[in-house]
């Protein structure tokens, strides 16, 4: 884990702006709603305007696309950066075994790591950072809007998700064997 953070903190800032475009995005998300409930109670009050509510709609939908989209280059542009980086530690690590030490670690073994392995690290971590920032984002502005509509029905969706947060905890924690044992197949079907 302190590997994985050391590539990330080269990468700090780039991963801040990612993170600012995720949070930009994640907040307009959870702002439609609130919109859509505002037009909804403008209509009711005849104070309704076709032109302005579209206007607004169709901004907020756009800035939520761009910033969206920002996100994910650079997420995939950092995460490809990432990958690089432990690939060519890997390799240079590599490059100092002896030939006992190649064939005692395997040739399979070693495949699998600078191919399956650091895709797998690639596609999980900046994922990870992002999916975690933008679900934090997300609950918290989902459960301030959630309980300023609804105090009751806010409590009740915040009792669901403390208690799905529980079960997701409980579910990966045991899935790590199954994680292990997936690898060691792919090093028996990488055998040279």
């Amino acid at each position: 884990m302190k590997d994985i953070l050391r590539l990330i903190k080269k990468y700090k800032y780039r991963l801040f702006v990612i993170l600012f475009f995720s949070f930009l995005s994640s907040s307009l998300s959870v702002m439609f709603p609130k919109f859509i409930s505002e037009t909804i109670d403008s209509f009711e009050k005849s104070q309704f305007s076709l032109s302005n509510s579209l206007t607004i709609l169709v901004a907020i939908l756009i800035a939520a696309v761009i910033f969206s989209l920002f996100q994910n280059i650079l997420s995939a542009l950092l995460s490809e950066k990432i990958s690089l980086d432990l690939r060519t530690e890997i390799v240079s690590k590599i490059g100092t075994f002896g030939y006992l030490d190649v064939n005692k670690i395997t040739p399979s073994r070693l495949i699998t790591t600078v191919t399956s392995d650091v895709d797998a690290v690639k596609n999980v971590l900046i994922q990870a950072f992002v999916g975690v920032f933008v679900s934090v984002v997300t609950i918290i502005g989902g459960s301030i809007l959630l309980i300023s509509i609804s105090p009751k029905i806010g409590i009740i969706v915040l009792g669901i998700l403390f208690f799905l947060s529980f079960s997701f905890n409980f579910l990966f924690r045991n899935s790590r064997k199954y994680f292990t044992k997936s690898q060691e197949n792919l090093d028996n079907l990488n055998r040279v």
